[in-house]
């Protein structure tokens, strides 16, 4: 199936979205589309890897700690999907015209969203949001896994050549 980069890392708790929230939401994208997830992470962050990755189950995954940025590099571009928090691994993905779904917290995704968004959808609280300025690209999604899961499935079945 799909290949997803699941990068639920941060070294700010506050920029985090909940290991249950990752693991369910890749549960529902297996569900839907076969994908398999490597949840994976730096020097550092092995614990909230694995966090996530020991709520799977059955889910097909993997593990990945990358010690090097060029393995990560090389990683980032074998994916179909990133699926992670406001991150530095975000960056590279979309670097590497990787689609993603980026997590963000209480803070404004506005510069930190490329144009053409619709590529880069990002979760943003709907409380934290009220009344900050946006831009008309970026598309915002409820933090909410079954929400992330469909916009996930749309960006992989376009990215598959395939209309969502």
């Amino acid at each position: 199936g799909p290949r997803v980069a699941l990068m639920p890392v941060s070294p700010w708790a506050h920029k985090r979205w909940g290991p249950d929230a990752f693991a369910r939401t890749a549960t529902l994208l297996h569900e839907e589309t076969g994908a398999v997830c490597v949840v994976a992470g730096g020097p550092g962050e092995e614990e909230q890897v694995r966090a996530v990755a020991s709520l799977l189950g059955m889910i097909p995954h993997r593990v990945a700690c990358f010690q090097r940025l060029r393995s990560l590099i090389a990683f980032l571009a074998g994916a179909d999907l990133f699926l992670g928090n406001d991150n530095g691994p975000r960056h590279i993905a979309i670097a590497l015209d990787v689609p993603t779904v980026g997590y963000f917290g209480a803070h404004n995704p506005l510069h930190w969203t490329p144009p053409a968004t619709h590529r880069h959808p990002v979760l943003w609280d709907p409380e934290h949001a009220r009344g900050k300025r946006t831009r008309d690209d970026v598309v915002l999604l409820d933090p909410e896994p079954g929400a992330v899961a469909t916009a996930a499935r749309n960006l992989l079945s376009t990215r598959e050549g395939r209309s969502p």
